[in-house]
């Protein structure tokens, strides 16, 4: 399969449920120049080509990278299924161990990971980068595994310390997520920020708040806890407003979105360089 900027890749089958190759020898059997028109998932070998980190927001990865966001190079970077991001870096040619912190993995040499942009699924055009000194170092030590103890991004009411009942009043329901946001630690004011938009935009959706009223209550709590200064405002407006427009049609878009098009949208305004995401057409 061939790829501009990284030419022909080895690629081998997988099943569409569990991602698991359909080679007998595993991604052993990948291969160049193959049509894997009629392939249900493509799997490409890692260690080779490029080394991954692997973002899964359902596991409390968004903490983690939010917590390392502004040491990170930009590199190249693809969506998920799962919501999460694949961070491409170039091979460091080691095994690196597999597990860097929850919600983190690293896929090197001895490992494979899917091609989402064959399935249609965003990109972030980049060209690979370097592993910086600082992850490589946790990533071959495994220090942030046993150092990492930051909290998973909460994704229902009574991880944030709230029991939300149904009480018919929003009222009481927007004061919760409100002060649950105001007062968010670093490490979890985004994926906060993102849980209450979609919060919100649920309830727009019942036609319980208006819209602009909303997203001004959320703007408000973002610049309490600190997500708002500089150019960051323009990033967490834009992000408050896709989830809740994507809430208003259904929380599991709403999910899907968490990593897969705000974070892209911190790495554009937030790096202040030329950037652009495109999707592969299958």
């Amino acid at each position: 399969m061939f790829v501009d900027g990284l030419g022909d890749l080895l690629v081998f089958p997988c099943r569409q449920s569990d991602k698991a190759p359909l080679t007998q020898h595993s991604f052993y059997d990948a291969r160049v120049d193959v049509d894997h028109s009629r392939w249900p998932l493509v799997g490409v070998p890692t260690g080779e080509a490029f080394d991954v980190v692997d973002v899964d927001p359902r596991n409390g990865g968004d903490c983690w990278y939010d917590f390392h966001f502004d040491a990170l190079p930009k590199t190249r970077t693809h969506a998920t299924r799962g919501g999460g991001i694949h961070l491409l870096f170039r091979p460091c040619g080691r095994k690196l161990p597999h597990k860097l912190a929850p919600g983190v993995e690293v896929q090197s040499i001895g490992r494979y990971v899917i091609w989402w942009p064959r399935e249609g699924l965003p990109i972030e055009e980049a060209p690979i980068a370097e592993w910086p000194e600082w992850l490589l170092k946790l990533a071959i030590d495994g220090h942030s595994v046993k150092g990492w103890t930051k909290k998973k991004a909460p994704h229902d009411e009574a991880e944030l310390g709230y029991e939300i009942k149904p009480t018919g009043s929003v009222k009481l329901r927007s004061h919760a997520l409100l002060r649950a946001l105001e007062r968010a630690p670093q490490g979890t004011r985004h994926p906060l920020t993102h849980w209450s938009a979609c919060r919100f935009g649920e309830m727009i959706g019942a036609g319980r708040v208006k819209r602009k009223v909303a997203t001004d209550l959320l703007i408000s709590a973002c610049k309490i806890n600190g997500l708002w200064w500089g150019h960051r405002g323009a990033v967490e407006q834009q992000s408050i407003t896709a989830l809740i427009e994507a809430s208003m049609r259904g929380r599991h878009q709403a999910s899907s979105l968490l990593l897969s098009t705000l974070l892209r949208r911190r790495h554009q305004l937030g790096r202040r360089d030329q950037f652009s995401i495109r999707l592969q057409a299958r």
